[in-house]
């Protein structure tokens, strides 16, 4: 996981960072700093070195992750 945080305080332009590191808070419960993993890969994906067909399979992965992670936050968070 230091290697993904370290990656993205660094401002990687790779989503696949933001996605694992997303995960990785996910599987740790820490649903907060998983959202906002979220968030910062889809920022992300406008300045990313990838081609529009990869944009679009990484929005589509992050929007079901952001999905996911507000499934499973309490109410009122």
């Amino acid at each position: 996981m230091d290697s993904y945080e370290k990656g993205v305080k660094e401002g990687a332009l790779t989503p696949f960072t933001y996605q694992r590191l997303c995960c990785l808070h996910l599987e740790a419960s820490r649903l907060p700093q998983a959202l906002g993993c979220v968030q910062e890969g889809i920022k992300v994906l406008k300045k990313a070195r990838t081609n529009l067909p990869q944009e679009i399979y990484f929005w589509f992965v992050f929007q079901r992750l952001k999905r996911k992670i507000i499934r499973r936050m309490p109410p009122g968070f």
